[in-house]
């Protein structure tokens, strides 16, 4: 199976793993809360990451097993995890298992009712915790720049030259760069960058946390407090990878500090504990014209919707576009744009026209869309 297939079979028997020692332990107040993470792992990460397996074409083998592989998997993971949720949702999970597995004609050893399985016990040969980890710091680094994008009002369909990823830990680092081609995709980034060290990026001003110091030092919190001001970034780093430093006589480390970082140039940073993220903004006329190209797709994708069409439906498209800069973009990503609405015949007008009107940045675009 893919990695992403393996990581939600993982993820599942770390559930399993969990419910069944907070439930022989009568902790049901803990049961609900790993439970809801695994509907946001499943649902928003595995079945969104793996929407062009479920309906790609299976003309190549490799293809018709990948795409086999997916459906097997979800299929097997619900109905695992409709057993998890047997006794807190007694009837939405016998309903999932009723059209899942019974009537489908799966039922076996007589079990024609979720009710009648034995409750799962973990499989720990599953269970991958070093995949688990690097799908968990790929998704935080999403998070993180998606967030970023937001508060600076960048387009999540805008492609961005690069992003790049800073923390001390080299184990950390490694994990990072084996989700480096999936983070690419999900930041809509050319590429990443995986550093060590901000120092290209950012400035930092150390100040003493006064929280923690302040009984230690009494009289001479003032003191420490200038000359804590003074630390350079190699004293910093030295406390960040857990080495300790003195001052007046007394050893700190790193939390003992306040960090604040101010971007160079026009870099923009987000920061989460020991990770910092800094996307690069800078838009070139290929990146707007790629961004010109998903905003279509988006568009395309809602009238296919609108329409009643179904996802594996094939489509015709004719655009009308008065500016030339804009149809010499969507030209450009003819075959892109194509393969990603399902679409057989793509032109473009240069007259106005169209059965709709949309908007892409500025331009108003006319379009038309028929199976």
């Amino acid at each position: 199976r893919s990695e992403l297939d393996r990581w939600l079979l993982s993820m599942l028997q770390s559930l399993v793993k969990e419910v069944n020692t907070q439930m022989e332990g009568y902790y049901l107040y803990n049961v609900i809360p790993p439970v809801l993470d695994f509907i946001d792992h499943m649902t928003n990460w595995y079945i969104r990451r793996s929407r062009r397996r479920f309906w790609r074409s299976v003309a190549e083998e490799d293809a018709k097993k990948d795409k086999a592989a997916a459906y097997a998997t979800l299929y097997e993971v619900l109905v695992r995890f409709s057993q998890v949720l047997a006794p807190v949702l007694p009837f939405l999970s016998e309903g999932i298992y009723q059209h899942l597995v019974v009537e489908q004609g799966m039922v076996s050893d007589g079990k024609d009712s979720v009710h009648l399985c034995d409750y799962p016990e973990v499989e720990e040969a599953y269970i991958d915790t070093e995949l688990e980890q690097q799908v968990s710091l790929s998704r935080q680094v999403v998070r993180m720049g998606r967030a970023l994008r937001e508060k600076h009002k960048l387009k999540t369909r805008q492609p961005l030259k690069a992003v790049t990823i800073v923390h001390h830990d080299v184990s950390i680092r490694n994990s990072i760069e084996k989700q480096s081609t999936l983070i690419a995709e999900e930041l809509n980034v050319k590429s990443v960058h995986i550093l060590a060290t901000d120092a290209d990026l950012t400035d930092i001003t150390l100040k003493a946390n006064f929280k923690r110091l302040g009984r230690r030092f009494g009289r001479q919190m003032k003191e420490a407090a200038q000359e804590i001001e003074r630390l350079t970034r190699a004293d910093w780093e030295v406390l960040q990878n857990g080495g300790r430093l003195e001052i007046l006589g007394q050893e700190i480390e790193a939390e003992d500090l306040l960090l604040r970082r101010e971007p160079k140039a026009d870099v923009l940073i987000e920061t989460e504990d020991a990770l910092l993220l800094a996307l690069d903004a800078e838009l070139t006329e290929e990146l707007i014209a790629e961004g010109y190209a998903r905003d279509l797709i988006r568009n395309i994708q809602k009238l296919r919707k609108d329409s009643g069409f179904d996802v594996s439906d094939r489509i015709s498209v004719e655009l009308f576009a008065q500016d030339e800069g804009l149809r010499r973009a969507l030209e450009v990503h003819r075959s892109y744009i194509a393969a990603e609405t399902l679409c057989d015949r793509y032109a473009i007008h240069e007259q106005a026209g169209g059965g709709h009107q949309i908007d892409i940045a500025s331009f108003s675009l006319g379009i038309s869309i028929a199976r």
